[in-house]
Formats: structure tokens, sequence, C-alpha cells
């Protein structure tokens, strides 16, 4: 079973801290906003699937928060990160990584509370397969990954594939679009 001290630092994209139980998940990219990559094993795409394991198996934890960094959750791809090659061991890994990523974040048992400080424009199956969804006034929740110029490539956003978590959804002032 994981403890946070074994998972704390493991994840580049990901910053931990935990306090009476509650943890706090900030996703980041070079500690500014998080910016989607999945090019290799240690890509946000690859890491949130091992991450939501971790924390799922930490008994711990009582309570998970999920947030970004800075005024946007997730807006851009990172550009320091491009997938170089599209071959079929890419598509496989990826897929592997969709479905850990997905079934891990479900099979995290304790309340899940995404506080989505900012628009979410790419993979919004992050804050809306938690149990409750805080948005500040700024946040915009859209499935504009294909306008940002990421395949499709594990359906993640594929309306059937994604079983909501969501329990109770609190939107303050917010846009939500589909």
């Amino acid at each position: 079973m994981p403890a946070l001290q074994q998972y704390q630092h493991k994840y580049k994209n990901i910053a931990f801290e935990r306090r009476d139980g509650i943890l706090l998940m900030r996703l980041h990219t070079r500690n500014g906003p998080l910016q989607w990559a999945a090019r290799d094993s240690t890509s946000v795409h690859a890491a949130l699937g091992d991450a939501f394991y971790d924390v799922g198996h930490d008994a711990d934890n009582r309570v998970v928060i999920m947030t970004g960094t800075g005024d946007e959750f997730l807006t851009a791809l990172d550009a320091q990160e491009p997938i170089e090659t599209f071959d079929a061991d890419t598509w496989a890994r990826i897929h592997r990584e969709g479905r850990d990523l997905l079934m891990n974040l479900l099979d995290i048992e304790v309340p899940i509370i995404a506080a989505v400080n900012g628009p979410v424009l790419g993979h919004a199956e992050l804050p809306m397969m938690s149990d409750i969804i805080g948005n500040c006034s700024a946040a915009a929740i859209a499935d504009c990954t294909e306008s940002l110029n990421k395949l499709n490539d594990d359906s993640l956003n594929s309306r059937s594939s994604v079983r909501l978590k969501a329990t109770s959804v609190i939107v303050c002032a917010a846009t939500l679009r589909r």
C-alpha cells in the first residue's frame, strides 16, 4: 500500500500535499498551468493513471482535492513534449495509459473534489469524473481536445466511454459548454 512519501515527488506534473487526511493534487507543467502531453511514460498522460492508482491505494487519504495551477486548469498542449511518431507501439501505449487514467480515477473510493481554477479546454473528464466539482468564476469546461491539435487517441472524450462520477456539481458563475 503506497504512502504519500512514496509518491509525493514521483510525478513531474503533480504536486501533492496532505493535511488531516485531505490530499491536494495540484496539476502543473513546470510549476505553471497544466499543458497536456503524451510523448512518453513520464508525460502527464501516463503519470495521471499511475498517480490515481497511488492515491486510491493510500489508506491515509480521506478526501482528494484536484486542482490546476495559476488561472488555468488545462488549456494547451505542451510544445516541449511533442509525440514524434504515431506507430503501433505508440498507439498501444496511449490506449493503455488512457484506460489506466480513467479506471484508476474511478477506483478512488474517497470523495474527489475538482477545484476548477480556470478554463478546461481539453480532457474535461478530469474534473467531470470527480464527485464534487467547484468552479471559479473564470472557469469554462469544454471538450476542445481536437481544436488543441490533440488526436482523440484514447477515447477519453467519447461520450460512450466516459462514465460520469459526479454526484454533486457546484457551478459558481461558470460557463459550461460541450
